[in-house]
């Protein structure tokens, strides 16, 4: 869920969580590493690239 506070990033059941959980549970011995960008961001964030007004990677063509 997105908010202007990145809540979900403090979430124990976040994706993130719910799969790191599920490795170390179907292979104890697995060291497992991970990188979260735990930054909060709008809810109307974007993460495209945007030229003219237009983000480009975005299906729905949002103007920027």
């Amino acid at each position: 869920m997105r908010n202007e506070d990145g809540t979900e990033a403090l979430n124990p059941d976040n994706l993130v969580c719910r799969a790191i959980r599920a490795i170390k549970k179907a292979v104890p011995e697995v060291g497992i590493l991970c990188d979260v960008a735990l930054d909060p961001y709008p809810a109307m964030a974007m993460t495209g690239s945007c030229a003219e007004g237009v983000i480009l990677n975005d299906e729905d063509r949002r103007r920027c």
